[in-house]
């Protein structure tokens, strides 16, 4: 009984980011989501009490698996810094483009940001801190100022595209929603920043870093329960 009041509720909020991404945070209504839920608009009061709480257990939903897939990521202790970082930078991208709506609303709510969006930008410099400490072990010569300045200037062009991707492929005549021009254009941005790579160490790590993202697909796409 617990486990299928917890998959119900699951598939509400699930139905929630659908509706939220189709029309917008300020368009959602609980009648759109018990539609798109296939429940009654009574489930929505009965397992979240209001509108509010269910927008609330949403975000919270979605934060804790970018919690758990950046987890997963510094598990592994066998990529280099490089290697690193550009797995963080393609989940990051990922999220940006399967998810705009729910992105720009955690940073353009004001009251959502407060509760959600400083903890997703705290993660990601608890990240940035260990990528970090690694291209410093790996590359002593290296001033600390010089990785950070990189590093900002690195996910600094990662968040810009919160923007509307139609202008940026306009702009640019690349389609960002193309896997594979994805991985070239964060690899692109990186070989730009940290000149001081290594080609053969990005060469040996490929095959690591397409398992990695491979793993943490799954939470990322927030797959319905069956």
């Amino acid at each position: 009984m617990v486990q299928d009041r917890a998959a119900v509720k699951t598939q509400i909020i699930l139905a929630t980011i659908e509706c939220i991404e189709k029309d917008g945070y300020n368009a959602v209504t609980t009648r759109n989501v018990a539609q798109a839920a296939g429940v009654n608009n009574a489930a929505i009061n009965y397992y979240f009490g209001s509108k509010d709480n269910l927008l609330e257990e949403t975000f919270a939903f979605t934060l804790s698996h970018f919690f758990i897939d950046i987890k997963e990521i510094l598990k592994d202790k066998s990529l280099n810094a490089y290697s690193l970082l550009k797995v963080l930078l393609a989940f990051l991208l990922q999220g940006f483009i399967n998810y705009p709506n729910m992105v720009r609303t955690y940073f353009l709510v004001p009251d959502l940001f407060r509760q959600y969006g400083q903890s997703f930008l705290q993660q990601v410099e608890q990240f940035l801190e260990t990528v970090s400490d690694r291209i410093h072990n790996e590359n002593p010569a290296l001033s600390e100022k010089e990785i950070r300045v990189s590093l900002m200037q690195i996910i600094s062009v990662i968040l810009s595209l919160c923007l509307p991707l139609d202008f940026l492929q306009d702009f640019s005549g690349i389609d960002p929603k193309d896997p594979p021009t994805q991985m070239a254009y964060i690899d692109h941005l990186l070989t730009h920043y940290l000149d001081w790579v290594n080609p053969l160490e990005i060469k040996e790590d490929e095959q690591k870093v397409t398992q990695l993202l491979e793993r943490i697909k799954n939470t990322q796409d927030f797959d319905r329960p069956d």
